[in-house]
């Protein structure tokens, strides 16, 4: 019995994920969950830029704000067993194969 595995990323942008997602996947890892974590507001870079545009930029939604990170948890090792309707690899203690919905009981 293999013992799962967990490793939580983050990256910066999409595009890193994207390559990223490849290279995992090829090596075994599934995507368990993904969090789009938001950047937050930049207080003093927005207090500033007040201040250099005279209050204008906070008129139009000006606000500085630090970068979006993507949070991903990767897993490995998880048992499987192939659904015999659809072929689909699904988890070994499944009930029901979660691509076409035939019951293993």
């Amino acid at each position: 019995m293999a013992k799962e595995q967990i490793k939580i990323k983050e990256y910066k942008k999409q595009e890193d994920f994207n390559k990223d997602a490849e290279k995992m996947m090829r090596d075994g890892w599934e995507l368990k969950d993904e969090d789009l974590k938001k950047g937050t507001v930049a207080v003093g870079t927005t207090v500033r830029n007040a201040i250099l545009t005279g209050g204008i930029g906070l008129l139009f939604g000006g606000r500085a704000h630090t970068a979006d990170k993507i949070r991903v948890t990767w897993i490995k090792g998880r048992e499987k067993k192939k659904c015999p309707s659809c072929a689909e690899m699904v988890l070994k203690d499944a009930a029901v194969c979660r691509f076409c919905q035939h019951s293993f009981a």
